[in-house]
């Protein structure tokens, strides 16, 4: 169970600002630093004093959070309109743009998971699984996010190591740098 935790808490870092600058009350005695308390206030009630300890006490998840929050520096210029409307040329050429652009917004989906549905569907399925990732991103948007911008972390045991977490985290911003990049 602790690997499904620390997914779910790398994909509430990614869907957090981590360089918000709305500060928060740090605890007394916290040893954490501010952007991991952010994220730590983002997630339910009743999570947070489980995911404080798994912080406080295990280096390695503390590590790994930090790491994706640096990821999620260097994606997170993309995830904007611009980003999104080249992607969707890219991705279904000749397509028509404003029913696609018109499906990802009824979904009232965040710029980031609109990218990652559209990357879903350049992975060899096109159009035809557009519906079924925005369906997708709507029940559940940490998993699109998953799958899109986390494909080989997603893959790992869960008795994997933390540099092999480590490789697969690099491996996975590598590659989705490249994909936002091309086209």
């Amino acid at each position: 169970m602790p690997h499904l935790m620390a997914g779910r808490m790398a994909a509430v870092v990614a869907a957090i600002s981590i360089n918000s600058s709305t500060p928060i009350a740090q605890p007394s005695g916290s040893q954490l630093p501010p952007d991991l308390e952010r994220m730590i206030e983002a997630m339910p009630p009743s999570a947070r004093p489980a995911i404080r300890h798994m912080l406080e006490n295990d280096p390695a998840a503390r590590r790994r959070l930090e790491l994706e929050a640096t990821a999620t520096t260097q994606k997170s210029p993309y995830w904007t309109k611009e980003t999104v409307l080249r992607k969707i040329e890219a991705v279904f050429p000749g397509s028509d743009r404003p029913q696609i652009v018109g499906q990802l917004e009824s979904a009232q989906l965040s710029y980031r998971v609109q990218l990652a549905v559209i990357k879903l569907c350049d992975e060899g399925k096109g159009l035809s699984a557009l519906a079924h990732n925005v369906n997708a991103a709507k029940l559940d948007y940490r998993e699109v996010l998953m799958w899109a911008e986390y494909p080989n972390a997603g893959k790992l045991p869960p008795s994997a190591g933390d540099s092999d977490r480590a490789r697969a985290g690099e491996r996975d911003l590598e590659q989705y740098l490249r994909w936002i990049e091309k086209g």
